[in-house]
């Protein structure tokens, strides 16, 4: 199962966004009626995201109950900020947005992406010399462990 970044809106109506460890967009979806099990359907999540500071505590919880890393925004955006990182990672895409929470969700997940991107690129980098197929393992051990790449690969290779 592949890794992925979660975007996750709480509240009422709860939204996700996910993307794949390179940004591109697997899915968006809202509902009242929400099951986590569609989301982990997609991928497992190494990163979950929140469009908001301080994160909140469905979020956090959903960190805990699935051992994802949580991301939040050190500061909030304002819709105006948010509406323009959106528009341009949709740009050319042909993917709708139904409501605010999906929106949200996407803001979220974009921003994980944006905060982990130049990690995930010098793990690919790197591992083009050595052993692609760890690639998803060393990423995961790097993000959480906050292990350096090589010592990711010792571990991995001592199994």
């Amino acid at each position: 199962m592949q890794y992925t970044i979660l975007g996750f809106d709480p509240g009422s109506t709860k939204a996700y966004s996910v993307l794949d460890l390179q940004g591109n967009h697997l899915k968006t979806y809202s509902s009242k009626k929400l099951q986590y099990k569609d989301i982990f359907d997609i991928g497992k999540p190494l990163i979950i995201g929140t469009d908001v500071t301080p994160a909140p505590y469905n979020v956090q919880k959903l960190c805990s109950e699935t051992g994802a890393i949580l991301f939040k925004p050190r500061k909030n955006f304002s819709v105006l900020e948010k509406n323009k990182l959106i528009q341009n990672f949709l740009y050319g895409k042909n993917i709708k947005l139904k409501n605010k929470h999906e929106k949200d969700a996407l803001f979220a997940a974009i921003l994980s992406f944006k905060k982990y991107n130049a990690l995930f690129f010098k793990i690919n980098k790197f591992l083009k010399k050595e052993d692609k197929q760890l690639n998803d393992e060393v990423t995961k051990i790097v993000i959480k462990e906050r292990m350096p790449i090589r010592n990711a690969i010792k571990v991995l290779k001592q199994k």
